[in-house]
């Protein structure tokens, strides 16, 4: 749905991708952080951002990333600490392109 708003042009997927910057430290629901890690973020920075801002994005979702994961509020959930292990690595590779 939310893929669809963006590629509609109906919500622009840089404000998303700030909206996710700002808030989403604090997100513990474990479904919504695993589809936004392995969808929504990478849909955006690989496909709506213009590269002079995608590695400056890539940068500060990896800090994000780092920062939840050291939160430890997802612990308990592996498949979400896999989440989010390989979003952070995705989010590195990004940044040194």
């Amino acid at each position: 749905m939310m893929y669809d708003l963006i590629k509609s042009g109906k919500i622009p997927a840089s404000r998303v991708l700030k909206i996710i910057l700002q808030n989403f430290e604090h997100e513990s629901a474990v479904d919504v952080l695993q589809d936004t890690f392995r969808f929504v973020v990478p849909c955006i920075l690989s496909k709506f951002l213009h590269n002079e801002v995608n590695e400056e994005r890539s940068s500060q979702m990896f800090d994000m990333t780092i920062k939840i994961m050291k939160s430890g509020r997802f612990n308990e959930y592996p498949a979400a600490m896999e989440t989010l292990v390989s979003s952070a690595v995705s989010f590195a590779s990004n940044d040194a392109d």
